[in-house]
């Protein structure tokens, strides 16, 4: 199996989410999108705004080599302050990808085997995202080995969930986690 891309693996979304290619296009698309939604309440501050974080978060995603983004769209039943990063994952020449995974995740790392396959899971938390002292940032990350002994490539999905440090968006943080979870359940390689 060459590098992993979305045409090597299935995915299955919850109503309302739609993906998003992490190409020029898929960035026009998107905002093209957010615009739309906006374009009710007659605030082009809020749009160039909207712009502006759309284009920085594209830019991280680039960045980190994040092939397609999973996001709620405007039919989603509740809006959800997440998304979903697909990423191909590879050890480096003299490393096992199990080795990688490890040293990448740290202590709270946990390795499950599946049916399907093996999966790594971990999570980490950030304080002051953007800036902003009361916003934090969950991230639930999957590995998915490639098939086969001794796999050295793999697909890593990040979920981002924002959130504010408050005992009230503790439940919908949980809630929020566990739909990463059952969503990134459904990963199969073709």
């Amino acid at each position: 199996m060459s590098v992993p891309n979305p045409d090597t693996f299935r995915l299955l979304l919850p109503p309302g989410w739609s993906q998003h290619s992490v190409t020029d296009g898929g960035r026009l698309a998107l905002t093209r999108s957010i615009r739309k939604r906006f374009q009710h309440v007659s605030r082009p501050d809020i749009e160039a705004h909207v712009t502006v974080l759309v284009n920085r978060q594209w830019s991280a995603l680039q960045t980190m080599g994040a092939v397609t983004v999973y996001l709620p769209n405007e039919t989603a039943e509740t809006a959800m302050p997440m998304s979903i990063a697909a990423v191909p994952f590879s050890a480096r020449a003299d490393r096992t990808l199990d080795a990688e995974v490890r040293e990448r995740a740290g202590s709270d790392l946990i390795a499950l085997e599946l049916p399907h396959g093996w999966v790594y899971r971990w999570t980490e938390s950030k304080s002051g995202v953007q800036g902003e002292e009361e916003v934090s940032a969950r991230t639930i990350s999957h590995v998915y080995p490639v098939p086969g002994k001794a796999p050295k490539r793999g697909m890593l999905f990040v979920t981002s969930v924002l959130h504010l440090d408050s005992e009230q968006s503790a439940e919908m943080l949980s809630s929020l986690t566990l739909l990463s979870d059952a969503i990134a359940e459904t990963f199969r390689w073709k």
